[in-house]
């Protein structure tokens, strides 16, 4: 866990520099990790072989991120995570997240696991997190026993009338609609009407649909990454 937070330990491989950056960064500059990157006097940063304007770029936004820069710019992320780490808050990162993961998640003012959680249903639209990072994303839900079942209802699409309804018959999360009984019940509302009906079932038959997709790739995810370090 330590060693996994640990930003000088991270290798410039895993990091989600561009793969050109990347290899001009190993190959041309003999960066191996980000202490090397982070440590690299900037004159001789911008000289290596082959490096232009964006790869420059690229590379300042994403020390930015860490909480470091090349030009001594102020940048939000960097002096947002720099407060909240100040007052005491635990971010993402110290949840054990992988630090280029938690990036993307800064960059949408995700910064703790309570807010990851609020905004579960809004993952898709994160900006910058690729299909691979957003099944890395639940693989790590996973492992902090998260469901997406824990999702309040009020951070689903559903609307201010339905939950208002599901609310009143103590239903607040997805996990507790979904049970069988409560289902029973609360379609049986007299309030729901022929539109909260047809809303609540495109949401229940939507909600399974994605569970069992996303049970697919993860399972997929899993067989990949075992086959991979079998054959290291």
């Amino acid at each position: 866990m330590e060693e996994r937070n640990n930003l000088n330990l991270v290798r410039i491989e895993n990091t989600l520099l561009s793969k050109q950056t990347k290899e001009i960064l190993i190959n041309k500059g003999k960066i191996k990790t980000l202490q090397d990157l982070l440590l690299m006097d900037y004159n001789k940063l911008k000289n290596l072989e082959g490096i232009e304007t964006k790869h420059l770029l690229e590379i300042n936004k994403y020390v930015n991120l860490l909480g470091f820069n090349y030009f001594n710019e102020t940048n939000k992320v960097s002096e947002t995570r720099k407060t909240l780490m100040e007052n005491g808050v635990k971010l993402l990162e110290e949840e054990g997240l992988p630090i280029d993961l938690c990036l993307y998640l800064y960059q949408n003012d995700i910064y703790t696991l309570k807010e990851l959680i609020m905004n579960y249903s809004k993952l898709d639209k994160v900006v910058g997190l690729s299909k691979k990072g957003r099944i890395s994303l639940e693989l790590e839900l996973q492992r902090l026993d998260y469901r997406e079942d824990d999702t309040l209802l009020k951070n689903t699409e559903l609307s201010t009338y339905i939950c208002s309804i599901l609310y009143q018959n103590n239903i607040f999360t997805v996990r507790e609609l979904l049970k069988d009984k409560n289902l029973e019940k609360v379609f049986g509302l007299k309030g729901l009407g022929i539109n909260g009906y047809l809303e609540l079932t495109d949401f229940v038959i939507k909600y399974r649909n994605n569970n069992l997709n996303r049970e697919d790739s993860l399972v997929e995810e899993s067989e990949f990454n075992k086959v991979h370090v079998r054959r290291k």
